[in-house]
């Protein structure tokens, strides 16, 4: 699962409550928006994302803490119907362990 730049209607977004304060605060927005209708993928690339070594995603150990706290959210039943990533399954198996 990696996040990407998207387009989201306003009235959607005022409709979900925008986004919360989660480290992976765009998972939680997008599993809010997803009672509202589809989604649509483009698969061209529209931009480019620079990735460096002091972004706050750059610690697998701070990515395995902030899954943890989405599955705490909205349990790991949910985060399993919608995809799945090596860091969630780790995240997953320290909650249940």
């Amino acid at each position: 699962m990696e996040a990407c730049g998207v387009l989201i209607r306003t009235d959607a977004l005022t409709a979900v409550g925008g986004f919360r304060p989660f480290f992976w605060e765009e998972y939680d927005l997008y599993l809010r928006l997803r009672g509202l209708g589809r989604f649509h993928h483009v698969a061209e690339p529209l931009y480019v994302y620079r990735r460096h070594a002091e972004a706050m995603t750059s610690r697998a150990a701070t990515r395995v803490q902030g899954w943890i706290e989405l599955a705490r959210a909205w349990g790991s039943e949910t985060l399993k119907t919608v995809g799945s990533h090596p860091e969630l399954e780790e995240a997953l198996r320290q909650l249940a362990g």
